[in-house]
């Protein structure tokens, strides 16, 4: 009987549902690792939720920061500028600008040298121009042999000189233009040809300016660009103005005697939007924190992070950043709920628009200094809590390091499980085998005891 192959056959024991019902009870151990492993699991999951939500709020603190370069008074005031006709030019403004308003008129803008030559025919030798533009240096221009009109258009175009040169046919005649790629009356071409062997050949190509000669014409004069700012001449070489009116960059179009009016306003209302953004960036991570960290009284239910002291410790150290005083330059500006921001009794918090504009209304600088300072502020602290080594993301590596620990001790017990039911079933074959082994010889007695009893009765 001790070559049984399948449990419990000889003694009618059900021995797999029995050792079943035992490696249950041995495998609780396993199943306490799964539930704690999964509770980790779900902090990991509200602790990223945490952690993406002070991120966020990080990124919205951080548009509250002047660049390095840039004052909070810049930072928060917008310099706008609009002329009542838009075809005679256009304007952009810097903070630097003043508010108010300035007459345009005798708008004359600059003017490209342009001359043109009809009827060239080129040399048959290969020669060179020499292109000046203004003051600048010569570029030398080498033309081959025999090269056409187009050839001469194309050595000029591909090469160094401050002209472009184009041709029109005015249908009997090849007509080629010289126009300076600067405009200003500074800005003159002079073109000097000379011939690689030496003659004359190259001299049709000569031009001195101003005006028309050796065939030349000139089409189109170079001038500087001229506005009348408030009666004040203003001339310029090209059509951009920068330097007339302080902040302004003042860009001509078209020729017209005007006037128009340049008008120049400044806001503030970006320290609002700003300050807008910021709360509603707070408020949805103390939304989120509080969820994270909820009781449901009702159903007797923790969230993940009911009680967590990082949780705790990152709510505790956004309020004290929220009440944290500010040097602004004004005594009674260094609070955020100086300028009307207020706390709600679920932690939220709420902006008063008339308040702030109070504030903004007398002493804008101050305003703009406190609003860069709680962004600093609020930066820092976040920083703590989310960055590589913040206690978020610490402790974030410090359950991931659990699980893994958990891990490892799972797959011991899986070995010793093996083991524990390896030997359950050895037991209980073994008692299969004792108990198969005893109904054998229960069921032999009985029948040598009906023998016995048979010859008994016979005698």
């Amino acid at each position: 009987m001790a070559g049984l192959s399948s449990p419990g056959l000889g003694s009618g024991l059900d021995i797999n549902s029995l050792v079943s019902q035992l490696m249950a009870v041995e495998q609780q151990p396993v199943v306490l690792l799964n539930q704690k492993e999964a509770s980790f699991q779900a902090k990991i999951s509200a602790l990223g939720s945490l952690k993406s939500s002070l991120s966020s709020l990080q990124t919205a603190a951080e548009t509250l920061i002047p660049a390095v370069t840039t004052t909070a008074a810049d930072k928060y005031t917008t310099t706008s500028a609009s002329v009542s006709d838009s075809t005679l030019l256009s304007v952009s403004a810097t903070n630097t600008a003043v508010t108010g308003s300035y007459t345009l008129s005798d708008i004359t803008t600059a003017k490209a040298h342009q001359i043109h030559k009809t009827g060239l025919t080129t040399p048959s030798e290969a020669g060179t121009l020499s292109i000046t533009v203004g003051t600048g240096s010569a570029v030398s221009v080498d033309i081959v042999a025999d090269a056409s009109m187009a050839d001469v258009r194309d050595a000029i175009n591909a090469s160094d000189a401050e002209v472009t040169a184009s041709i029109i046919n005015d249908g009997t005649n090849d007509v080629l233009i010289l126009t300076a790629k600067n405009t200003g009356d500074a800005n003159m071409i002079t073109v000097d040809g000379s011939s690689t062997l030496g003659g004359t050949a190259y001299d049709i190509f000569d031009y001195s300016p101003p005006g028309a000669n050796n065939t030349w014409v000139e089409q189109q004069d170079a001038t500087d660009a001229s506005v009348t700012i408030n009666g004040i001449p203003v001339t310029s070489q090209t059509n951009s103005i920068t330097t007339a009116v302080t902040g302004l960059t003042i860009n001509l179009t078209k020729d017209d005697a005007g006037p128009t009016t340049l008008t120049v306003s400044k806001s503030n209302a970006s320290v609002a939007n700003s300050l807008n953004a910021f709360i509603k960036a707070y408020n949805e991570a103390v939304s989120t924190m509080k969820s994270l960290g909820n009781y449901d009284a009702v159903n007797k239910k923790a969230s993940s992070l009911t009680g967590d002291a990082t949780l705790r410790s990152a709510q505790a150290q956004l309020r004290s950043t929220l009440f944290s005083t500010s040097d602004s330059g004004n005594t009674g500006l260094r609070l955020l709920s100086d300028l009307g921001v207020s706390v709600q009794t679920d932690g939220t918090l709420k902006l008063d628009s008339t308040k702030l504009t109070a504030a903004i209304t007398s002493d804008f600088e101050s305003v703009a200094t406190l609003v860069a300072d709680v962004g600093t502020k609020f930066k820092t602290t976040i920083s703590g809590l989310v960055s590589t080594d913040g206690s978020v993301s610490s402790r974030i590596d410090g359950i991931n390091s659990s699980i893994k620990n958990i891990g490892t001790r799972r797959d011991e017990w899986a070995l010793r499980l093996q083991k524990i039911e390896a030997n359950y079933r050895r037991q209980f074959n073994a008692l299969d085998v004792q108990i198969s082994n005893m109904q054998s010889l229960s069921a032999s007695l009985t029948q040598q005891l009906a023998g016995l009893a048979s010859l008994i009765n016979n005698n």
